[in-house]
Order: C-alpha cells, then structure tokens, then sequence
C-alpha cells in the first residue's frame, strides 16, 4: 500500500512540475507581450527597457542556478520530491493565478499610464515592480514549497565560506 501511495505523490510531483513550468511560460510571455508602449525616451531613461532587461537577467538567473546546481542534481530533487509531497500546491496555483491577474491588469494600466505620460512615472513602476516580484515569488512557490528554498539557501550559503 505504500508503494501505491509514493506512485501517486510521484505522479502529482510531475503534474506540479508540468503546471509549474506552463505558469512560467505563459505569464512571462503575456506579460513581456503586454508591457510594451511607445516612450520615444532614451533607453536608459525609459521603463520598457529595465522591464525586459530585469525579465531576462530572470532568466539568466534561472540557468546559472541550474549550472550551479548541476552536480547536486540528484540530492536537490530528492529534496524536492519529499518536501513537494506533503505540500498542498493547488492552493499555492490558485493563490498565483490570482496575483498573476491582477499583474496582467497592471501592467495593461501601467503600460496606457506611460504611454501618454509626459515623464516617465517612477512611483508606479516601483509599485509595479513590487507586484511583480510578489507574483515570482508566488510562482516559486508553486514549483516548490518554501522549505526546499529555505534548504537550497542554507546549503547555498554553507558552501559559499
């Protein structure tokens, strides 16, 4: 019977990864895809750039954490499966899912916002970019609970002394 039960968890261990990485691809895509406005400012000047400059530095980020991580492999996912299987994920997609709509919406307003601003509008690009991060933050959170990241930290910052 125990060996039905781990079968299971493994298989919602793929479900969670293959939802975890459609979330990632669909919302880094329509939001790349909806910030965008013409600003006729200087690139260093302007919004659009450091939003997409900051989307792939993300990314970039992603790959390094994935070369670093290489020879721990297979340690990282086993700490992966036994913490992803106790951890109600379905909660962690409906609670990104919200975040990522109102995301959606933000940056369709911010995007009209700055389209016919005169000056770039600072004050709202930072609260933007808060929501953003909340709503990465929420994502990771559905790839793996907290405590794997608070483990992959600690060992982290063990192995960087």
């Amino acid at each position: 019977m125990q060996g039905a039960a781990a079968v299971q968890s493994d298989q919602t261990n793929r479900h969670r990864w293959l939802v975890f990485t459609a979330l990632l691809l669909g919302e880094v895509v329509l939001t790349s895809y909806t910030f965008n406005f013409p600003t006729g400012l200087p690139d260093w000047f302007n919004p659009v750039t450091y939003g997409k400059v900051a989307t792939q530095a993300a990314l970039l980020a992603l790959v390094i954490l994935l070369f670093i991580a290489w020879p721990a492999r297979s340690t990282i996912l086993q700490a992966w499966s036994s913490t992803s299987r106790s951890h109600n994920w379905r909660t962690s997609v409906v609670v990104n899912l919200g975040l990522f709509a109102a995301l959606l919406a933000a940056t369709v307003a911010f995007s009209s916002l700055a389209a016919h601003a005169s000056e770039p509008p600072w004050h709202w690009f930072a609260l933007y970019c808060l929501l953003l991060l909340v709503t990465a933050c929420s994502l990771a959170l559905v790839g793996a609970p907290l405590t794997l990241w608070q483990w992959l930290a600690r060992r982290c910052h063990r192995r960087s002394r």
